[in-house]
């Protein structure tokens, strides 16, 4: 809708000072850590944290695009100084296979993976295309794994934030 917006106010004046990002699956520091919502980075890494067996869904064979949190920042940052007007993805442009990304979590705490193919995996492949924000300069500078790894980090050092949080979803 919000995009919308931005198109119908670009026709009635004639000029675009609208930027629009598109990002990938985010994830990072203050992520929502909540087993019952989270996405699959925080979620992967509360459930290694509390388990020696890491269950996961389906088979591990999806591939997903990721970035961090600081680069969707940094992308949004570049769109509105570059006065960037068409929307644009903000993704690695890669993506990562669960099981790749299951397996960094478990290493780090770890742990052994119980996969659960008899669950849904979801699509096979979800990739964003980086065409166009490459072509403008923009490049994502936060890898999944050393991303994985800050997130968790700060999930570690900060059990207090995550605990509150957890309890305000709760409600």
């Amino acid at each position: 809708m919000g995009e919308l917006q931005c198109e119908a106010y670009e026709k009635q004046t004639g000029e675009g000072r609208c930027s629009i990002v598109r990002p990938a699956n985010v994830y990072g520091p203050y992520d929502n850590f909540d087993l019952k919502n989270a996405m699959v980075v925080p979620s992967l890494i509360r459930k290694a944290s509390e388990n020696k067996i890491l269950d996961v869904w389906g088979d591990g064979s999806p591939i997903r695009d990721f970035i961090h949190a600081k680069d969707v920042a940094r992308g949004m940052i570049f769109a509105v100084e570059n006065k960037i007007t068409k929307p644009i993805n903000l993704g690695s442009g890669t993506g990562i296979t669960i099981k790749e990304l299951a397996e960094t979590v478990a290493d780090y705490f770890e742990n052994t993976i119980q996969w659960s193919p008899e669950k849904p995996s979801g699509d096979a492949k979800r990739i964003f295309s980086m065409e166009r924000a490459n072509s403008y300069g923009f490049y994502p500078e936060i890898g999944i794994k050393e991303g994985t790894l800050d997130t968790i980090l700060w999930f570690l050092k900060n059990p207090e934030l995550i605990d509150k949080k957890f309890n305000a979803l709760s409600k």
